[in-house]
């Protein structure tokens, strides 16, 4: 990214989406029926810059709102389109994040704290379904910084869905688990503003705790 994007974070909150066993772990469910993962050293990487813009938002007294996707054994709260689901093999025997398995856990080194803002989904936008909006306008946010591993179009559909309901939308490349040349990124160039991690962090408040 040669420039860097004009970001005002003041009124922002970080949407940490679907960081779980199956969606980033090598042996998740995703990994298991053989949808390509990034390489070890990668998703470390990706791992180590998504906890430290969850760190450097704490500072900020800025929120950090987690989102994971978590259904129920027999699949019938599924909001998952049904192309995504057959696509996945759902349902299926072989849990896929299912709640209560280590599958649906968040992945080591990303565990939000106890206490900590929590919006479980069931599909793959934050805002389908759960009370996210709300949660953002009784927080004066409108601003909504997403990271992702991917894979479910979760950080697609959330940035799309945020965008109509007003909220300005940026999304963090190297604290998502696509590829840098991933088709899934490049949609969302007119839909969102683009940042590193490095830009996020030095664009935050520094107003202490909210």
């Amino acid at each position: 990214m040669a420039d860097a994007p004009e970001l005002d974070l003041s009124a922002a909150a970080l949407l940490v989406l679907d960081f779980q066993n199956d969606f980033f772990e090598p042996d998740g469910y995703l990994g298991r029926i053989g949808v390509p993962r990034l390489e070890d050293t990668a998703r470390e990487a990706v791992v180590e810059r998504a906890a430290e813009l969850i760190a450097q938002f704490k500072v900020a007294g800025r929120p950090v709102i987690w989102a994971p996707t978590v259904l129920r054994h027999d699949y019938i709260d599924c909001a998952l389109p049904f192309r995504t689901m057959r696509a996945l093999r759902l349902p299926c025997d072989d849990e896929c994040l299912v709640d209560g398995t280590k599958g649906a856990e968040f992945v080591p080194g990303l565990v939000p704290d106890e206490g900590e803002l929590l919006v479980p989904k069931k599909g793959g936008s934050a805002f389908q379904f759960t009370p996210l909006d709300r949660l953002l306008a009784n927080l004066g946010v409108t601003t909504c910084v997403a990271i992702s591993p991917g894979l479910l179009d979760g950080l697609a559909d959330t940035v799309r869905h945020g965008g109509a309901f007003g909220y300005d939308m940026v999304v963090v490349p190297d604290a998502c688990g696509y590829a840098p040349a991933s088709p899934h990124l490049r949609t969302l160039e007119k839909r969102a503003t683009f940042a590193t991690s490095d830009q996020v962090i030095a664009a935050l408040p520094r107003s202490g705790p909210i």
